[in-house]
């Protein structure tokens, strides 16, 4: 999935916008709705899992070209995160297309190499099973040819609405990560020398783990940035019957309801860019 999403970044489309987040931004966005809607071609180019912060901007920014819009949508938790780590999932990326390895900082390199013994005996026990087992893993007809989910009808709804906030949960404590805000000051820089144009949008979250902190930390944390959003931490709360299997996962109804709510904040910021 992630090579087909690759294959969106090419010289024939003009002026195309790019989505990019985690699963929040993947398995919760109509790309397809979006583009018939604001008249331009969007691509959905999220990756899924734990895919750190820093990874997936040093790849968008690397992709795109003059006139490109990128829409980067994190989810809450990256602005409490430090980037060193690297998810299972990241390393199954790199393994699996080695030029991603590029996109990790230095000390995500060193923790790769330490662990491809491991990916050496998860993806060929994957493998052998995907073997015996062909229909296990056939996640392409899962997306549609923008790169977005769309297999919500076909999943059984299991979120049950949450007894205390994310926020509590993990205990952020307005303690914001400078790691993220370097990163993404990074890619804008980057972004912006290329002539491409970088915003900053948010996930839906289940309504019962939104805390108006979240908001308070966010808006600050721009605040003298020169970042341009759209929307704010308020403006994509769902209620938790819109909501799959993961406080960020929409249903049908509710992708339907977040990619409206994005349209709806960036088509006045859309017809105002100069390309």
């Amino acid at each position: 999935m992630e090579t087909k999403k690759a294959s969106f970044f090419n010289n024939t489309i003009e002026k195309p916008i790019y989505v990019i987040a985690g699963s929040s931004m993947g398995n919760s966005f109509d790309s397809e709705l979006v583009s018939k809607k604001l008249n331009r071609e969007v691509f959905n180019t999220s990756f899924t899992l734990s895919h750190k912060s820093n990874f997936i901007l040093n790849y968008i920014s690397d992709k795109v070209k003059k006139g490109d819009i990128v829409v980067y949508g994190p989810e809450f938790d990256n602005y409490y995160d430090q980037d060193n780590s690297i998810s299972t999932a990241q390393l199954a990326s790199v393994y699996n297309n080695s030029s991603f390895f590029k996109y990790q900082n230095f000390k995500q390199k060193i923790k790769f190499i330490y662990n491809i013994p491991k990916m050496n005996v998860l993806l060929s026990y994957r493998k052998l099973k995907s073997f015996f087992k062909p229909n296990l893993y056939n996640d392409l007809k899962k997306y549609n040819s923008r790169g977005d989910y769309i297999h919500h009808k076909n999943e059984k709804r299991t979120w049950n609405a949450s007894q205390i906030s994310r926020y509590e949960k993990y205990n952020y404590n307005h303690v914001i990560s400078t790691e993220f805000k370097k990163n993404i000051l990074k890619a804008k820089k980057e972004i912006e020398k290329k002539g491409a144009h970088l915003f900053i949008t948010f996930p839906p979250i289940a309504e019962s783990e939104y805390d108006d902190r979240f908001n308070t930390d966010i808006i600050n944390f721009y605040k003298k940035t020169g970042l341009k959003l759209i929307g704010n931490p308020k403006t994509f709360v769902v209620n938790d019957s819109l909501i799959l299997n993961h406080p960020y996962h929409t249903t049908y109804n509710g992708t339907e309801k977040r990619s409206n709510l994005f349209i709806e904040n960036f088509n006045p910021i859309l017809s105002k860019i100069k390309n």
